[in-house]
């Protein structure tokens, strides 16, 4: 009988600090990189920009950046659960006529 394609010997590892897509999307390309890149230039004043927008923004009513500098200037709330009333616990006895197969616990 002949292995299934899918069968874990199948499997080829590969090599120890090589990559396994090395034509895939090179280093530093996402948004995020770019963004990171530009906001580091020109000594901070690309960042002391988007902090005085997002100020502007705040005073003009917009929550989102009232709620963002909060979390930035004096950390993020942790997000509280809170409930009142009763709690019921519900529980379920299962009865079997015998143990399941292949079970190792007393009988």
């Amino acid at each position: 009988m002949t292995p299934h394609p899918n069968s874990l010997n199948n499997l080829i590892r590969f090599e120890k600090g090589k990559s396994g897509n090395p034509a895939g999307k090179p280093k530093g390309t996402s948004i995020t990189a770019r963004l990171k890149v530009i906001v580091e230039k020109d000594e901070g004043a690309v960042a002391d920009a988007l902090v005085k927008a997002a100020i502007k923004a705040a005073l003009k009513g917009d929550f989102r950046f009232w709620q963002e500098i909060l979390n930035r200037v004096d950390g993020k709330l942790p997000d509280a659960i809170q409930h009142s009333g009763e709690m019921n616990v519900i529980t379920q006895k299962i009865v079997l006529d015998k143990p399941p197969p292949g079970w190792k616990g007393s009988a």
